[in-house]
């Protein structure tokens, strides 16, 4: 008796600290003190994203499956967005695409849902499973909306830009933001060649 309320307590004490986990995950964290404002972009290599997302394909929507017959539609460039607000902000993504060396789009960020979509679209229909984590960690983590009206804390969001498989070499990827109505803030990111 005494054993299984023991296992008891310990198995409410993991399911709380995993709930509290997924919770800071996706809002924002708090913090007592004043925060510095800030935005910034990262682009993710694909270790990285298997490190935060898993490994596993039928779990990490950042990842693009290899089709058996048809190869690979699309390449996923992903990247992060992560603000810092020490009061309401106020964020737009104004424009937001991987160009090459002339210039000319090669590829594009999707909103949500779209990117949802295509995952879906994507997936082995047989896999419902596959299908159902890989849509709650895409509406998990993935940027909401290009416009965000976010409350005091911290906050990082998932990018992926999808072009057609396979993309050129010597990209960058471009993204510009506006905070609070304040001035353009630009990021300019090498996007590395090997893939």
């Amino acid at each position: 008796m005494l054993r299984s309320k023991a296992t008891a307590c310990a198995a409410l004490a993991f399911a709380v600290l995993l709930v509290s986990g997924c919770a800071s995950a996706k809002g924002s964290v708090r913090q007592s003190g004043p925060l510095v404002d800030s935005a910034s972009v990262a682009l993710l290599t694909q270790k990285e994203v298997r490190g935060k997302f898993g490994p596993s394909y039928s779990d990490n929507p950042f990842l693009i499956r290899m089709g058996t017959i048809s190869g690979q539609p699309y390449d996923f460039i992903d990247a992060s967005l992560s603000i810092v607000t020490d009061s309401d902000a106020d964020v737009e993504i104004l424009d937001a695409k991987v160009v090459d060396k002339d210039g000319k789009t090669r590829a594009w960020l999707y909103d949500r849902d779209t990117f949802v979509k295509i995952i879906t679209d994507l997936s082995n229909p047989d896999d419902l499973g596959s299908i159902s984590r890989r849509q709650n960690a895409a509406n998990w983590y993935y940027l909401p909306s290009r416009s965000l009206t976010l409350k005091h804390g911290k906050y990082e969001y998932m990018l992926v830009f999808l072009g057609k498989h396979p993309v050129p070499e010597d990209l960058e990827a471009y993204v510009r933001l506006s905070v609070n109505g304040g001035p353009d803030q630009e990021f300019n990111l090498p996007v590395p060649n090997a893939q």
